[in-house]
């Protein structure tokens, strides 16, 4: 297997520098038009395949697919547990498994992507093609279309990576920036002040995050300043710090529709 480079460029520093309130309004602002603007939309795709006939969409079908066959929940929690096994050894951000499940979510809610549900092998092609796509797009390093083929022992060509990326590129118009929740905890934790206090927060609301990039429910049905707004006020009572959390609600009072 060719080797997989290491990113050890050190340790993120997570918080922006902001000016002010303001600024930190501005740019959540910012934020929010873009998580709801219909580009960056997700459906309920895993509601809606239940009312799609397969038969219509692959007229080679002769039979309806069965239960093995259709992409579920758990598909998803099994192809994040391998995306996070492969950003652990490569060294690079679990964030970026927020990127590459926003180009999985957003694809399979257009057309193109319904036939996708009904079979399992696309949707790990998929997974992987966009994992190799976030990390294209966010790390320093990239993967090699050759280690894609071997870490996926074979499955699958270097052809049908190149093949899946032109699809979900032409299928998200190329707009591959999607908000994350981590972003958003980011910009918000800064209208507080350095503290241990703080970085807990952050520590318990990015580990919470990324335990729920695997479920659908969470994940794909809510907004990024939503999972993120529901992370840190969770954070805020594990770790047992009800007075900020009330400085912190009072500083965000501005940030409607958050609150």
């Amino acid at each position: 297997m060719s080797p997989i480079a290491v990113n050890i460029t050190g340790q993120e520093k997570p918080f922006p520098q902001m000016g002010d309130c303001e600024e930190v309004s501005a740019r959540i602002v910012v934020m929010l038009g873009l998580e709801s603007s219909p580009a960056y939309r997700r459906t309920d795709y895993l509601g809606k395949s239940l009312e799609i006939s397969p038969l219509s969409e692959n007229p080679l079908r002769r039979e309806p697919p069965s239960a093995e066959e259709a992409v579920d929940n758990e598909c998803r929690i099994k192809m994040c547990e391998w995306c996070h096994q492969i950003l652990d050894f490569c060294g690079f951000q679990r964030e970026t498994i927020s990127i590459a499940m926003s180009y999985v979510d957003r694809y399979l809610s257009s057309e193109r992507g319904q036939s996708v549900l009904f079979d399992r092998k696309a949707y790990q092609l998929l997974s992987i093609t966009a994992l190799y796509m976030a990390i294209k797009f966010v790390e320093p390093l990239e993967l090699e279309l050759s280690t894609l083929s071997e870490l996926s022992r074979g499955a699958y060509s270097e052809h049908q990576f190149v093949e899946m990326e032109r699809s979900i590129l032409s299928t998200l118009e190329w707009r591959l920036t999607p908000i994350t929740p981590i972003a958003v905890v980011q910009h918000l934790l800064s209208l507080l002040p350095n503290s241990t206090i703080r970085d807990a927060i952050y520590d318990a609301s990015r580990y919470q995050i990324e335990l729920c990039v695997s479920n659908y429910d969470i994940f794909a049905q809510h907004t990024p300043s939503e999972i993120a707004l529901a992370s840190i006020l969770n954070s805020c009572e594990n770790v047992d710090c009800g007075y900020i959390k009330m400085v912190f609600l009072n500083k965000i009072e501005k940030l409607s529709p958050l609150i």
